[in-house]
């Protein structure tokens, strides 16, 4: 199918005229917290991951319930439903990535130029929560009709997105989706390895168990090996994220630092050198 009848026909080119200019304008107004250091500049990006991939996953589901309803695994069986999922998701994830690095490109100028590079590591991860969002809504919505599986991905998307950082008994939910180093970081702060582990452990769980659930035939092993490498997974998530507290931190290695002087010593990280 070509590129434009795939853009026309989906949901990714309608949902991008409402939701790019929404994240850049808030991202925008939540600027104040961040510094001149990429892992804190990268971190704010996860602010807005809670929006992202809950219209993506809505979007998934449309596209889901849409194809189900015209019937294009039965017109095409030879394809496969894994085949037609990676072409009919592929404007929904490349709606995920641009709707990423817009509010990324409106915080990083809102402060001041600084070394290094942005952290490729919370990037990654805030991206896998929007592909788990999406495999997700592709799994409901063809399981629901078309309005309601949208809607029910929105909502669930929304409130997963946010509502985990409101709970202060149970901190851990935060570290599985995807807000966990969304207050990081300091200067003397990196982003937890732990924390970001147990996010993409996670994602990608709910993105093997759907994949799973698509590719394999036979009808005992399909519903059997999802729900057990769902399991496995999501135990090796809870292990990494539950001993966390709500900080998605760990602290920087102290090596970096340039230090000079005796009594008193004065030590300056890497960003601090241009006004030393």
């Amino acid at each position: 199918m070509r590129t434009l009848t795939l853009l026309r026909s989906g949901p990714a080119a309608w949902t991008a005229l409402v939701l790019i200019p929404v994240l850049v304008w808030f991202s925008a107004q939540n600027t104040e917290s961040t510094i001149a250091y990429w892992p804190s500049i990268s971190s704010q990006t996860t602010i807005v991951v809670g929006f992202i991939s809950a219209a993506c996953g809505a979007g998934a589901a449309w596209e889901a319930a849409r194809l189900k309803q015209g019937g294009i695994t039965v017109l095409a069986p030879a394809r496969g439903s894994l085949s037609v999922a990676v072409l009919h998701l592929g404007p929904v994830a490349v709606l995920g990535l641009i709707a990423m690095i817009a509010p990324f490109a409106v915080i990083v100028t809102s402060v001041a130029s600084t070394t290094g590079l942005p952290n490729p590591a919370i990037l990654a991860v805030s991206y896998s929560v929007i592909l788990a969002h999406i495999a997700l809504g592709w799994y409901v919505g063809a399981r629901m009709p078309k309005l309601l599986g949208a809607a029910t991905m929105l909502i669930f998307g929304y409130l997963w997105g946010f509502w985990p950082a409101a709970l202060g008994g149970l901190p851990w939910l935060r570290h599985l989706n995807g807000q966990g180093v969304t207050e990081c970081c300091g200067l003397d702060q990196d982003p937890s390895i732990r924390s970001l582990a147990a996010t993409v452990t996670f994602s990608l769980a709910i993105v093997a168990a759907v994949v799973l659930s698509s590719a394999l035939r036979h009808r005992l092993w399909r519903p059997l090996l999802s729900l057990t490498g769902f399991t496995v997974a999501t135990a090796v998530a809870l292990t990494l994220a539950v001993p966390l507290d709500f900080q998605g931190t760990q602290a920087r290695d102290t090596a970096l630092r340039t230090c000079t002087g005796q009594n008193p010593q004065i030590c300056l990280w890497p960003e601090q050198n241009t006004r030393r």
